[in-house]
């Protein structure tokens, strides 16, 4: 490659990079830019990886199937009662598929993209945290934190986003940078503690569960896996600084209004159970066609959606629908099984990294609706090609390795 081509190749990736950064970063604190990037930015950027890559919806399958699910819900209101709500809630999954798909088709064009993205991820949540604090979010609120322009659950979403985005820029690269660890494990370390600080004063139950349970995963399968007697040491140093953190966040915690939304006394009681139980009979009354996209909140008494992705999508659009969404899943699940063929006993770690992000997100996504988000369920896509990536680099690398072991082989025969 001559200067000029590499200098070019640069010059475009800067380009890509702010604009980028515009639509992840700079819409958080700007509801004029947010328009620009939700009605100029990303049609555009569509437009042109959809010309770079047109047959990337058959190659990568989550997209596919998402475009699918799509689909099967605009065919799904022909049982709306509310026709405009259906609308919405379509145009709302076109957005994300217009999304996802720039994000994958410039991650399967160059890896780094991968992790520009989670870079962006990273700051979108502290440009969160940083709009809430000039608008009152803060430990010093005395009741959960309520805006206009945010919703409280907001932070506890791009919190946990944020902890797995920093996670996997420090531990899950092709090419590791042995320099850059040491400020990769910081940045990770402030992301949990910042996601558990802003889901804690959002009072965001799911949100503080969720980001402490991955990152003590990531923790575990980082500093203890393979397990074996030599571990023993470090769970004694994580179970002491456990033990001397505990009467602090105790303290803390003793009447907040977390500890306030954690006091149940009667779980049929519970307003998000109560609404999962409601999205449920719904679906079980209209289990093909469910009642249109968008419509479940017509049927609850409080106009409210379900808190769960599974239960809206069974409620909106049937089994069907639930089955393709589900189906996401299980490809990503599908092609982990893979990955954990394709490394060596020593570097299963990786596999199990991804793994701990299916199973973090997949529970998530019991508490809270994501299939009509654009930034979280975008994200299931990024990490998703990023898996796929992993796994065809791995695939390819043991092909190299066995082409190059044959050919030593036969010099050997050779000179023999």
């Amino acid at each position: 490659m001559d200067n000029t081509s590499y200098g070019n190749r640069k010059i475009n990736d800067g380009f890509f990079v702010f604009i980028f950064f515009i639509i992840f970063v700079v819409s958080v604190i700007s509801n004029p830019v947010n328009k620009i990037a939700l009605y100029i930015l990303i049609p555009c950027l569509f437009v042109y990886s959809f010309l770079q890559n047109p047959r990337l919806i058959l190659n990568f399958k989550p997209l596919f199937y998402f475009f699918v699910y799509i689909l099967w819900s605009i065919i799904t209101t022909i049982k709306s009662v509310n026709f405009k709500s259906s609308l919405s809630e379509i145009w709302l999954l076109l957005s994300i598929f217009v999304f996802s798909y720039i994000i994958v088709e410039f991650s399967t064009r160059n890896i780094k993209y991968v992790y520009i993205f989670y870079w962006l991820y990273v700051l979108k949540f502290w440009t969160l945290m940083y709009k809430g604090y000039t608008l009152g979010f803060s430990l010093n609120s005395e009741e959960r934190f309520s805006d206009e322009m945010l919703n409280a659950n907001l932070f506890g979403y791009l919190g946990f986003f944020a902890v797995v985005s920093s996670f996997f820029i420090w531990k899950v690269k092709l090419y590791p940078n042995k320099k850059s660890k040491n400020i990769h494990f910081w940045i990770f370390s402030i992301c949990t503690l910042g996601s558990v600080t802003a889901s804690f004063i959002a009072a965001s139950r799911a949100g503080i569960i969720l980001t402490v349970f991955a990152f003590s995963l990531f923790l575990v399968f980082n500093y203890l896996y393979p397990f074996s007697k030599k571990t023993i040491a470090n769970v004694i140093v994580l179970s002491t600084i456990i033990f001397l953190l505990t009467p602090f966040v105790l303290n803390v915690y003793s009447g907040s209004t977390m500890e306030t939304r954690f006091q149940i006394e009667n779980i049929d009681e519970e307003s998000r159970f109560k609404l999962i139980v409601e999205a449920l009979n719904v679906g079980l009354e209209n289990p093909f066609f469910g009642v249109g996209s968008g419509n479940f909140i017509f049927y609850e008494p409080t106009q409210h959606y379900s808190h769960s992705t599974y239960f809206e999508v069974f409620a909106n659009n049937g089994f069907l629908g639930l089955g393709l969404f589900l189906y996401l899943l299980y490809y990503y699940w599908k092609k982990n099984k893979i990955l954990f063929k394709l490394v060596r006993n020593d570097n299963k770690r990786t596999a199990w990294y991804f793994l701990i992000f299916l199973v973090t997100f997949g529970i998530y996504n019991f508490f809270y609706v994501f299939h009509t988000s654009l930034f979280l369920m975008s994200f299931f896509f990024l990490v998703s090609i990023h898996l796929h990536l992993f796994t065809r680099y791995k695939f390819q690398k043991i092909i190299d390795e066995s082409n190059l072991s044959n050919r030593h082989i036969g010099h050997i025969d050779k000179n023999n």
